[in-house]
């Protein structure tokens, strides 16, 4: 399943709901668990929500994450989260933008 971009209550219901996830893992003190000794899992897991996006949002977030893993740093689920909160606050899920 992909979200379009006219879906907007079900992109902020995801976006919250990887708020909720990020937030957890982070107070359970698995985010840096995640980082360092499940690296490829994470990502992996990380990719597949990112299926769930738009294509054009999908193409966003790569020019979002690629500068990051250039830097030696791996997005995590919070910057995804974020991501997605700041276009659907900015209301730029159209594909003209």
């Amino acid at each position: 399943m992909r979200f379009d971009c006219t879906n907007v209550i079900g992109l902020s219901d995801l976006s919250i709901q990887m708020q909720n996830c990020a937030l957890t893992l982070v107070q359970m003190g698995y985010e840096a668990d995640v980082k360092k000794k499940r690296k490829k899992n994470s990502s992996e897991n990380l990719a597949k929500v990112v299926k769930l996006l738009p294509v054009h949002l999908q193409s966003k977030w790569a020019d979002r994450a690629g500068p990051l893993t250039l830097a030696g740093t791996e997005p995590t689920s919070m910057d995804l989260a974020g991501f997605v909160e700041r276009k659907l606050c900015g209301q730029t899920l159209r594909t003209d933008e």
